[in-house]
């Protein structure tokens, strides 16, 4: 599984498994999506849980879930780049927004071998958005550990919300929009 996926999936997946398939042995291997899609078409892997990248007709697909993207951002933060924020924006953006409204805050960003950041790259893009990107990352989990020190806002996908939510009270998800449809 890629990691980002595996840490969701694995936990609620793998007893199941065992109980129905005692028999089969099990190996976990957590790289990213790539990495294992190139693994399974050699026939190292049986299987992966991870991004689809493309239509590629030698592989059989099932979609486990449409993950929205979200752009995370601190109270802190918000109160510094945008001072006149009002309430009701805030309530807006929770139903969906662009990036332009948030253009001038500072970007943690994964590295360019992330599918999410692909994703989000192709949203700033299209808006003609240069990010200021502060810290580039190898992995969502660093991203998180800097949430206290409000370096810069965001991106992470709806799987994160409810323990980023309980961990951090002060920081606000908004569903990311591209091309008037949300980005998943």
């Amino acid at each position: 599984a890629s990691p980002y996926k595996g840490q969701f999936w694995i936990p609620r997946v793998i007893p199941d498994f065992l109980t129905h398939w005692p028999n089969v042995e099990t190996k976990i291997v957590m790289k990213s999506s790539l990495e294992m899609k190139q693994q399974l078409l050699l026939g190292e892997l049986d299987f992966y849980v991870g991004l689809e990248f493309d239509n590629d007709p030698l592989l059989i697909k099932t979609s486990l879930m449409q993950d929205k993207v979200y752009i995370v951002v601190t109270d802190e933060l918000l109160k510094k780049y945008l001072p006149n924020l009002k309430a009701e924006d805030v309530e807006e953006f929770e139903k969906g927004t662009y990036l332009k409204p948030f253009k001038d805050l500072p970007f943690l960003r994964l590295t360019e071998n992330y599918k999410l950041r692909t994703r989000v790259d192709k949203c700033f893009q299209a808006e003609g958005i240069e990010p200021r990107h502060v810290l580039e990352v190898e992995n969502i989990d660093l991203m998180i550990n800097h949430i206290p020190y409000n370096i810069g806002a965001f991106f992470c996908t709806g799987l994160r919300m409810p323990y980023l939510k309980e961990m951090y009270p002060n920081i606000h998800f908004f569903p990311l929009l591209f091309e008037e449809n949300f980005l998943y």
